[in-house]
């Protein structure tokens, strides 16, 4: 099984698609920021524990995908460092809070589908036009939905606090 993703891997300089789905990689080396033409990576359904570094040069990223990965902590940098990502999925990991995402400003889709332990998302980006949010039992916090034309798709028994939802509907 595909364990390892070559620390020379940043010198593929014409990489646009990175895939590397159900494979058994734990660590992604910092490498990967030299690559500037990478536009979708998806490392979901990995086998352990994924170690990512700050993904900062990937300016060219619009689609990231870590579904089903354990992540504990979402990098702070990701909602200032990726301008051009229009879908995030991070479904099915552990973290229990997001960095701030509204400097992701074509961020269109954001989903968070069985993120069971996140408990507060402090802000979204204006554009974001479609929130999944079903199994996050944990959450208790959501941003200011004002302005927003966002579909929203949220079950959370524990849910306190939505502001700004009664404008959004």
């Amino acid at each position: 099984r595909f364990q390892s993703l070559s620390e020379h891997l940043g010198e593929m300089a014409s990489l646009v698609t990175l895939r590397a789905d159900g494979t058994a990689i734990k660590k992604v080396p910092p490498s990967i920021v030299r690559l500037e033409k990478l536009e979708h990576l998806s490392l979901s359904k990995l086998k352990c524990s994924l170690q990512l570094p700050s993904l900062g040069g990937l300016r060219s990223l619009t689609s990231l995908i870590l579904e089903d990965n354990n992540i504990e902590e979402v990098h702070n940098d990701i909602g200032s460092s990726l301008p051009c990502l229009v879908e995030l999925r991070l479904d099915d990991n552990n973290f229990g809070s997001l960095p701030s995402l509204s400097g992701l400003s074509k961020l269109f889709i954001l989903s968070l589908n069985g993120c069971r332990t996140l408990v507060e998302i402090t802000d979204l980006p204006k554009s974001l036009g479609f929130l999944d949010m079903n199994d996050c039992y944990s959450l208790e916090r959501m941003p200011d939905l004002s302005g927003m034309s966002t579909w929203v798709i949220l079950f959370s028994p524990k849910l306190i606090e939505f502001p700004g939802l009664d404008s959004a509907l």
